[in-house]
């Protein structure tokens, strides 16, 4: 016999002595094992799916309603004199950064901190500077947090028209940055967290029923 085919041989043999030490109840318990890995890698891919799909579908989302400033930008420069535009430009950007900074620091959590054991209502009272204090588990989705971070920098930027050639600069960002990360991150929590007295999704919501927003139209408008 060849060496190879003799090597072979032995390994056949050996694998056949092993199995035979093994009982059939250690064999089904071992095909159990394998089915349940093979159903939980299946779960584990469907999740990570539905993970990234989520995620994508928001950043999508966020980018389109980002976009919003430049409709505002262009509509508001068509609506004052040249000589104001770059000023008005300038503007819409300032105010966007300002708002980032607002809605990072505090705005997010005013809006989605509320804490586990003791959900606040009226308010969030967690993750400013997107960190997780204690009473609560999860920490901050940043694809959530982008996403209504554009809500909050449109909200803002909605005052701009009217208050186009009436204003000067520093007072116009304090006063967008202060409706936008504080007055709209309040009626944020009131409608869109699932703690807030006024979201449907509240145990005990408003009236029976609380408010089911469209699209962010009220929340938006009504700050």
């Amino acid at each position: 016999i060849p060496i190879e085919a003799g090597s072979q041989s032995q390994r056949l043999l050996f694998s056949l002595k092993m199995v035979s030490e093994v009982s059939a109840e250690e064999i089904d318990k071992l095909l159990i094992d394998l089915d349940n890995l093979d159903e939980a890698l299946r779960n584990h891919d469907a999740q990570s799916i539905r993970k990234t799909v989520d995620v994508a579908w928001l950043l999508y989302s966020g980018i389109l309603v980002f976009f919003m400033q430049t409709g505002f930008a262009m509509l508001e420069a068509g609506a004052v004199r040249s000589k104001n535009v770059r000023n008005l430009l300038l503007k819409n950007i300032v105010d966007f950064a300002s708002t980032t900074i607002g809605f990072f620091a505090f705005g997010y959590a005013l809006a989605f901190g509320h804490n586990d054991d003791d959900p606040n209502e009226f308010m969030g009272t967690n993750l400013f500077f997107l960190h997780k204090f204690e009473g609560r588990e999860k920490g901050v989705d940043k694809a959530h947090f982008f996403f209504f971070l554009t809500f909050c920098s449109a909200a803002g930027t909605i005052m701009s028209g009217s208050m186009a050639e009436r204003t000067k600069l520093v007072p116009y960002v304090v006063l967008s940055s202060v409706t936008a990360c504080v007055t709209e991150a309040l009626i944020m929590h009131w409608v869109w967290n699932p703690t807030g007295f006024m979201s449907a999704r509240n145990p005990d919501p408003l009236f029976g029923i609380g408010v089911l927003d469209f699209a962010g139209s009220s929340v938006v408008h009504l700050t």
